[in-house]
């Protein structure tokens, strides 16, 4: 007690005595008056007003925001602040008991100041934006808001559980446990309004939708009513706590008086203050040692062992330990998902790194084989010197067991090779050491989740794997699809390899030197399991590994299923794509705190139900099933995995990536099946893999209900769940918020998008075919592609072969029908209008989606997109053929564009068919301006039934060089323009194909040319065109050799058409 400290031998009675859990009574109180007076006084006073916003009012809107009702009138703003005013004093009291109740039970740890300092600064932050309101001082109303922001995460983190340990009083621990849970699930609520509220925001002032500001106030009000109740829950730990009001024994006069000479003991006193807890606990002032909460043994007289020494020095290891234990488990953690995120960064740059080879190849040479990578590492584990290095068997049954950390090194390092590489040119080194990498990683997480099995932290292990998921989808998030530790990337072109190593060595230097844990008890040891057992867990887990990667390795790859042009009618990627990540984030927390969510057969139904909206529906609804999706497969890890590891690790393991491999072999068949024997079967069938792949995820699951101790999958929400989720939750909850950030940098706005020429009407229009966005180097190529399109001053261009966001290959050659060069790879689930559009400042359409079987174009436009229609061309023997009928508002004319990407000379009646369909489009548009940009395959002036002919006579359009017999694949057409210059310029080493461009100048308004007649049909040099129509001289080049630079070829030089040929 305080009068222990200051001598007197007996403690006097209180005169007043006053619990502190009163400061959180008067506190939640004053704040809930402080809103909700404002709230009453802004409704009765000013409701039209304070439900008013810039896009809409009343009746459309009919609730107000938070910060409208306490910031924007009078008196509610007064009623606020006096009710802030008032609540200024508990909350400083509050902040300073809970960073001495912090204090007591963690005496070494740095955990009570933090708190201290962050409750202090967020208490005043607090301030700032209550009394500086943004009329004031708009900037410092902003930053005041932001700091209290900010300050939240760690101030929920720190006191996210019971601040005072209950040293095993029964009473105690049950207002503990009050805390906890309550603390819990506010915490819980406050982070589930921020996604919603980002969402209807948007919509508000982005979309600009009338009543969707009300909405956003719920949540708002929301935030509010959280922030509350989550400091509410203080009041079960201050009730440890009482103020006594006692008469002193040497009162304390004025500073500098005669009676200060014990004003140091006066003014301030007390066991804990005086020293510290270790003396608190001495001196009976405090009746929990943090040896207690340890869980360390009384001696046998009922006194602490430690007593013998000075207390400090008797638990201060043990408090040590307690601090260092959770610091090292949240680091352990970490380090888990960042390893998980390796594993998926490593898994996603393989395929593509394949497919780079049997694309530029045109056939199989051998590096298809590296698809089954991990089969085939898994399956040289079970060569008996290696078996017995990794494993303890006997008898046949496996356990992973403790393993020495020489052997974790070697595994590490092979897993890591795979992003050591990036700086190496030669592409087979970089290929071979992604294979490695993924080997090593299929071993290592084989093991690890063997291990984990075995010492019961399975669902911790999965956990991790799946926000390493997450973590690695965000990453492409913010870097225009493209994940920056790919060995495909490097500074030059997006990639981050030099951080992403080095937090790969650290994240692997924690595991190694981590203690390994000793097999759980009560856990049975593994025993022999039946062929059916084994057959469905393998299918269950490899259906697992092709769904996640398909669907949530980019949150884009689903949003590009619902895509259906112009205008808008559902999400894009960015900002979407946050929404996305957050709904497999809020699942995933989800299911620790209902741990039989993935195992419960009504979740299943309602996952096959949101499987079957993505794959028939488009636009918000198909979006609705992709978040559907996307929240329905991160809860199905833990049980799957669990079945999983009831068998051989190892073994099982090289069934499931069959399995994997095997789902994504056939998911190619449905646009590559043209080009395998047999592959019509699977023509189009995204259904049939979609059933498929439920179907073995539905075996999977049916052998976690059926497993021994799948009791455990249904158990209640455990302490160990609890923990989980404390570290889960900030990781989930930084995601998000780094999302959003994301997609408010990375948004074009509509004022940067301005075409190159506009006063003299002019613009230069492109195709080009990018071979899937890797260059002849192996990387990718999106920034030279964006270079290249800069320095000509494209304004309209059609790309080919972008369709990155599924499963397949492409066979663009009749060798290639020879070779079947349709192997089962994947793109990297990448989007390379991102980059484009933001670094050139464009619109984009990404055309038919990734449902729809075809390989791809894309339309990129400085000029509004009026509407768009995505076409699937007649195909009934060889590859889709995809196509965009666009109408763009070029300086105020409609003009028509059509990208298309026909199919292969293989199949004559396919491009017939195409040809027609395509001059059908262009002549519905007759008379008005139209171009063409067109990968055709012909020869020009082919006869029919060749596509030239049939597309350019019966389409009512112009080639833009009648002349040019140089052509193969693309082709250019105009009508109703002037088209003032043509030009074709070589590949180098960005792709197979040259870019084609055209410069074509629009007539005035109500000015119409003969669509019918070419008004410019002269060529000349360029000298005899204004100096803004032409083309750019830095790349005029004739002795240059194509593949050592972009240059003008074949033609060194640009070509200009007049109306007459000069005198």
């Amino acid at each position: 007690m305080p009068s222990d400290v200051v001598g007197r031998s007996q403690a006097p009675p209180p005169l007043v005595t006053v619990s502190c859990a009163l400061v959180s009574y008067i506190h939640t109180v004053c704040g809930f008056l402080a809103f909700g007076g404002a709230l009453a006084v802004a409704l009765s006073l000013h409701y039209e007003l304070v439900v008013k916003n810039g896009i809409a009012r009343y009746p459309d809107e009919w609730w107000p925001s938070v910060s409208a009702t306490i910031g924007d009138w009078y008196p509610e703003r007064n009623v606020f602040q006096i009710g802030i005013a008032l609540m200024s004093g508990p909350r400083f009291l509050l902040v300073m008991l809970s960073s001495l109740l912090v204090s007591l039970s963690k005496p070494t740890s740095s955990h009570a100041r933090i708190l201290l300092f962050i409750g202090v600064l967020r208490t005043l932050s607090c301030a700032g934006w209550v009394y500086i309101t943004s009329t004031d001082d708009h900037d410092v109303h902003d930053i005041a808001m932001i700091l209290y922001l900010v300050c939240t995460p760690a101030w929920m983190y720190i006191s996210s559980g019971s601040l005072a340990s209950a040293g095993g009083d029964s009473a105690r621990e049950a207002l503990a446990d009050k805390a906890r849970r309550m603390r819990r699930r506010a915490a819980v609520g406050f982070w589930s309004m921020i996604p919603p509220m980002v969402f209807f925001f948007y919509r508000h002032k982005v979309l600009r939708i009338p009543g969707a500001y009300t909405i956003y106030s719920f949540f708002e009000w929301g935030l509010i009513i959280f922030d509350l109740l989550f400091d509410f829950a203080s009041v079960y730990d201050l009730s440890r706590l009482e103020i006594h009001i006692v008469e002193a024994p040497r009162p304390a006069g004025p500073a500098g008086s005669a009676s200060a000479a014990h004003s140091s003991a006066g003014l301030f006193g007390g066991a804990w203050l005086g020293g510290g807890t270790a003396a608190a606990v001495k001196a009976g002032a405090w009746s929990t040692p943090p040896s207690l909460s340890l869980g360390a043994k009384e001696s046998s007289s009922g006194k602490l062992a430690a007593e013998a020494a000075p207390l400090d020095e008797g638990f201060k290891g043990h408090a040590a330990v307690s601090e260092a234990e959770p610091l090292r488990d949240a680091a352990s953690f970490a380090a888990d998902v960042y390893l998980g995120f390796c594993f998926w960064s490593t898994l996603t740059a393989l395929h593509p790194a394949i497919f780079f080879f049997s694309v530029y190849n045109m056939g199989i040479g051998g590096h298809e084989a590296l698809l089954v990578a991990q089969v085939l590492g898994l399956a040289l584990t079970m060569v008996p010197a290696i078996r017995k290095t990794l494993l303890n068997e006997r008898q046949g049954i496996a356990s992973v067991g403790p393993r020495s950390r020489s052997v974790d090194a070697v595994l590490h390092v092979l897993s890591l090779s795979g992003l050591t590489v990036w700086w190496i040119q030669d592409p087979l080194v970089r290929l071979l050491a992604t294979a490695v990498g993924a080997v090593g990683f299929a071993i290592q997480t084989a093991l690890e989740w063997g291990r984990a099995w075995e010492t019961d932290d399975l669902q911790r292990t999965s956990t991790a794997w799946i926000l390493g998921l997450l973590l690695s989808s965000l990453a492409k998030y913010a870097n225009h699809s493209n994940n920056p530790v790919w060995p495909f990337l490097h500074a030059g072109n997006g990639g981050h390899n030099v951080v992403g190593l080095v937090l790969a060595v650290a994240a692997t230097a924690e595991r190694i030197s981590r203690p390994q844990q000793q097999a759980a008890a009560g856990r049975s040891a593994r025993r022999a399991e039946s062929w059916s057992s084994a057959f469905t867990a393998a299918a269950g887990m490899g259906a697992l590994i092709y769904a996640l990667h398909t669907f949530l390795s980019d949150s884009g790859t689903m949003i590009a299923w619902t895509w259906t042009g112009w205008p808008v009618k559902g999400p894009m990627a960015i900002p979407h794509g946050v929404i996305i990540l957050a709904a497999s984030g809020i699942s995933l927390l989800a299911s620790l705190a209902i741990p039989g969510l993935g195992v419960n057969p009504l979740f299943f139904a309602a996952g096959s139900g949101v499987s079957f909206v993505l794959l028939r529906f488009e636009d918000w609804t198909g979006f609705y099933g992709a978040l559907g999706v996307a929240a329905f497969l991160p809860p199905l890890a833990g049980p799957i995995i669990s079945a999983t590891m009831r068998h051989h690790p190892l073994r099982i393991m090289i069934g499931a990536w069959l399995v994997a491999d095997l789902l994504t072999f056939f998911s190619v068949l449905t646009a590559a099946y043209a080009f395998v024997p047999g592959g019509q079967v699977f023509r189009e069938h995204s259904g049939a893999m979609m059933i498929g792949q439920l179907v073995l995820l539905a075996a999977g699951l049916l052998r976690a209900r059926s497993s021994p101790g799948a009791h455990r999958l249904r158990a209640g929400f455990s302490k160990h769940s609890a923990r989980l989720a404390s570290l889960s939750a900030p990781i989930v909850v930084f995601m998000t918020l780094a999302a959003r950030a994301v997609a408010s940098l990375r948004g074009v706005p509509e004022t940067s998008i301005v075409p190159y020429h506009a006063p003299d009407r002019l613009f230069t229009a492109g195709i080009w075919t990018v071979h899937f966005g890797l260059d002849q180097s192996m990387y990718d190529s999106s920034r030279r592609m964006s270079n290249l399109l800069k320095d000509m001053e494209v304004d309209v261009f059609g790309l080919l072969e972008t369709d990155l966001h599924r499963s397949g290959a492409s066979c663009r050659r009749a060798r290639s029908l020879l070779a079947a060069d349709a192997q089962p790879l994947v793109f990297g689930n990448r989007d390379l209008t991102q980059h484009l559009a933001e670094s050139l400042g464009m619109y984009a359409d990404i055309g038919p989606g990734p449902d729809k079987h075809t390989w791809g174009c894309v339309l990129l436009s400085k000029f509004p997109i009026v509407n768009s229609t995505h076409y699937l061309l007649p195909s009934p023997h060889g590859e889709l053929a995809p196509a965009i009928h666009a109408v763009l508002d070029i300086y105020g004319v409609h003009t028509h564009v059509v990208v298309s990407h026909n199919g292969q000379e293989e199949d004559p009646l396919d491009r017939e068919l195409q040809s027609t369909e395509i001059a059908r489009i262009l002549r519905d548009a007759y008379p008005a301006p139209a171009i063409l940009l067109a990968y055709v395959v012909t020869h020009p002036h082919a006869e029919r039934p060749a596509p030239y002919k049939i597309i350019f006579e019966d389409g009512k359009i112009h080639d833009v060089h009648a002349g040019d017999d140089g052509r193969w694949c693309q082709y250019l057409g105009f009508r109703g323009l002037e088209r003032v210059g043509y030009v074709r310029v070589s590949r180098y080493t960005v792709t197979d194909t040259e870019l084609q461009t055209m410069k074509l100048v629009v007539p005035p308004i109500g000015a119409l040319l003969n669509p019918d007649v070419d008004s410019r049909p002269h060529i000349v040099g360029d000298e005899h065109i204004p100096a803004t129509w032409r083309y750019p001289a830095k790349f005029i080049d004739p002795p240059a050799m194509v593949y050592n630079k972009h240059k003008y070829s074949p033609w060194y030089y640009p070509l200009a058409f007049v109306p007459q040929p000069p005198a």
